[in-house]
């Protein structure tokens, strides 16, 4: 998504920016291979296998991007010592956040009574 690709452009740095249209090319020909193959997987062993191989290669990025990215990109503020609490204090009690925040909540909550209807 966006906040991943707004990463990786300050991860590349301004002498190498270039480089990330050649980054999301490769990246759209994996999504079109991988595409390909699922519905191949789907044809021959069932939708369900969708299900397994979707949550198999989502640990393995949780597990790369956890041990491989940085934390901070060279761009952004170090953290504290203690950490600094106040900007996620200050998001958290601005009004557009709460509603935000409520409305994804509700959002959940009534997914949930449809599904189970």
């Amino acid at each position: 998504g966006g906040i991943l690709d707004g990463f990786t452009l300050d991860v590349l740095g301004a002498h190498a920016q270039r480089l990330y249209g050649r980054m999301r090319m490769w990246c759209a020909v994996s999504w079109g291979l991988g595409s390909f193959v699922m519905g191949i997987v789907n044809d021959k062993f069932g939708f369900d296998w969708n299900f397994l191989l979707y949550f198999i290669f989502c640990f393995i990025q949780l597990i790369t991007m956890g041990c491989c990215m940085k934390t901070t990109s060279s761009h952004e503020k170090k953290p504290s010592e203690h950490g600094d609490k106040s900007e996620l204090k200050r998001c958290l009690s601005d009004i557009r956040t709460i509603a935000f925040l409520s409305e994804v909540f509700l959002f959940g909550m009534c997914m949930g009574v449809v599904e189970k209807g």
